[in-house]
């Protein structure tokens, strides 16, 4: 025969159980989302140096102004892989004001992360265009003149 106890006592364990398996897929989806991007990120390797490539020949951008967007996705990749383990990390961590300084700065990173992958992911199309403007008998390339954009886009993803 179960007795109230008993029956109070499974209750409070099913709970703790639920509980338990909430907090445990809270901390893995985003893990794995983290694991995700960071294989995303890897995946625009080709990419980005297709873009420098393209920007130095095309635009006579110099490489060595172009290094920053292989750095900023080596850094992406990097903040993808440390993010995804501040998960399993923060999955044991329960001291309070540890668990305080450590979801800030978690969320410092992953913020800083994300607006340098979405600058990563931004359609670089603009600083490719061929528009062109015309002086007199002379045709030139309107990124000759003006490579403004570029460098605008350059100082946001740097700060």
């Amino acid at each position: 025969k179960t007795s109230k106890n008993d029956v109070v006592s499974m209750e409070e364990k099913r709970e703790q159980a639920k509980h338990e398996l909430k907090k445990y897929m809270f901390f893995f989806e985003r893990y794995n989302n983290h694991a995700k991007s960071g294989e995303h990120a890897k995946e625009m390797e080709p990419k980005i140096k297709l873009l420098i490539e393209k920007l130095n020949e095309e635009k006579s951008y110099p490489i060595a102004e172009l290094g920053f967007l292989a750095e900023a996705l080596e850094a992406v990749i990097r903040c993808r892989k440390v993010l995804k383990w501040t998960y399993a990390f923060g999955f044991y961590l329960d001291d309070e004001k540890e668990k305080a300084l450590f979801e800030d700065a978690q969320e410092q990173l992953e913020k800083n992360a994300d607006r340098l992958h979405e600058y990563l992911e931004q359609d670089f199309e603009p600083f490719l265009g061929e528009e062109e403007v015309k002086f007199g008998d002379t045709t030139l390339n309107k990124d000759v003149l003006d490579k403004k954009p570029f460098y605008q886009y350059k100082s946001n993803l740097v700060t």
